[in-house]
């Protein structure tokens, strides 16, 4: 069965944190400018066009041309319905996964990569709003989310990918947003 056309609207939790890019970190191909920040989280979708999945993606850097953008070459699901979409719809290199993503502890792992992230999230939450642009190889996906953020610190583990920093990193947690994917 073919993978549901773009766009997906989601709702969805997630946890999402940041860093400064670790010296080895890869550079999408043709990239000019890159800002040395990684961006990363994990992601459970409740309602979307493939049904309920979790992810973990991350950006080891962010374009900086022509206009900021992220770019995605790790991410992985517990659904194979998602991995098809994502591949069909937005270039993004899916790969499967096992999930554990029960607060404060959220886990991932696959065949060569694990990633832990312990959260401790302030109680006071605030409006949120963004929109963000992925580019891939040979697609663009646009990004607008909505919802109630919380500031957060999470402390991070891992097996792989290597570019992704160990430690006590600054992030949000979001408890319910509505994401557009398009």
């Amino acid at each position: 069965m073919p993978a549901p056309p773009a766009p997906w609207h989601t709702r969805a939790q997630a946890v999402v944190w940041w860093h400064r890019a670790a010296s080895d970190a890869p550079k999408p191909d043709g990239a000019r400018a890159t800002l040395p920040v990684t961006i990363a989280g994990f992601v459970r979708y409740l309602e979307n066009p493939v049904g309920p999945y979790d992810e973990i993606v991350a950006s080891p850097v962010l374009r900086l041309d022509p206009r900021p953008a992220a770019w995605i070459p790790f991410i992985a699901v517990d659904s194979a319905d998602s991995v098809e979409g994502g591949r069909a719809n937005w270039d993004l290199p899916k790969t499967l996964g096992s999930f554990d993503l029960r607060p404060p502890v959220l886990s991932g792992r696959g065949p060569d990569w694990s990633v832990e992230a312990r959260v401790r999230a302030r109680p006071r939450r605030v409006p949120v709003a963004l929109a963000a642009l992925v580019v891939q190889p040979r697609a663009e996906l646009r990004v607008r989310v909505r919802g109630r953020a919380r500031l957060a610190t999470v402390e991070v583990t891992r097996s792989d990918p290597a570019w992704l920093r160990e430690g006590r990193h600054p992030g949000v947690v979001l408890d319910d947003a509505r994401a557009d994917f398009l």
